[in-house]
């Protein structure tokens, strides 16, 4: 409750910073904004039941996005427009945040899974059975993937069992801790997960890398814009609210 007060607190004061500066959205853009809303239901019908399970009127909502365009436009034309971006700045960004911009290691892999009943039993039994089978046919020189596409139960039989490439953490443990072992081409053994029983084999690895800053550059340059444009905002408010004369009804502040 203490964060949501603050909150409406901030907006109000730039609210009235943003009508002080003469920046009041248009009709237009609001109802722009509201058909938008609107857009994302079935139907009108549809949209007022969901104001009306909110508890909100549909008037407040017009003029709570009324507000939040005004203070936007303020902060694009009197803040945003004063807010430059280098790409010097961006590289000494870069330079600084290398832990930011480093792309972990990932594998590529693929697998063949069999099912398993929660109970176990036999036909546990004969999957292991299977895999080993599998197993020793992929390393007499049988092709991994064609033998997936044959066998696998998982949804990724029809890639040859190709999961693409993915980082550590991504996997359910098990099977994570097996494949992340393993060398490029090599097969692991019978891995048990929550899904059945696996065969792994490690396709590629690339290893934890630095990202080029040309690469990204140009989504680095308007993140550290918006960024610094956040830090003089949240600094105007501060300023607005010691000026301020704050009473919240019902307080007994």
């Amino acid at each position: 409750r203490a964060a949501a007060i603050e909150k409406l607190i901030e907006t109000e004061l730039l609210y009235q910073e943003a009508t002080r500066a003469g920046h009041e959205a248009s009709k237009q853009a609001v109802d722009e904004q509201m058909n938008g809303l609107i857009a994302q239901f079935e139907s009108e019908e549809g949209f007022e039941k969901a104001l009306a399970e909110l508890e909100i009127q549909r008037g407040e909502l017009r003029r709570d996005l009324e507000r939040g365009l005004s203070i936007q436009q303020f902060i694009e034309a009197e803040i945003g427009s004063t807010v430059e971006v280098t790409a010097q700045d961006a590289r000494a960004y870069y330079d600084s945040h290398p832990e930011l911009f480093t792309e972990p290691e990932r594998v590529r892999a693929r697998h063949i899974l069999l099912e398993v009943p929660p109970e176990g039993g036999a036909a546990a039994d004969q999957a292991r059975r299977t895999l080993e089978e599998l197993r020793g046919r992929v390393l007499a020189g049988e092709d991994f993937g064609a033998l997936a596409e044959q066998y696998s139960q998982g949804p990724s039989a029809s890639a040859g069992g190709d999961l693409g490439y993915f980082g550590r953490g991504e996997m359910v443990e098990p099977f994570d801790r097996a494949v992340f072992a393993l060398g490029v081409g090599e097969l692991s053994g019978i891995v048990t997960t929550e899904f059945g029983y696996h065969l792994i084999q490690l396709v590629d690895r690339t290893e934890a890398a630095l990202v080029e800053f040309d690469r990204i550059v140009d989504q680095l340059t308007p993140y550290l814009k918006d960024q610094r444009i956040g830090e003089k905002v949240a600094s105007l408010t501060r300023e607005l609210r010691e000026k301020a004369e704050i009473s919240i009804a019902g307080s007994a502040d």
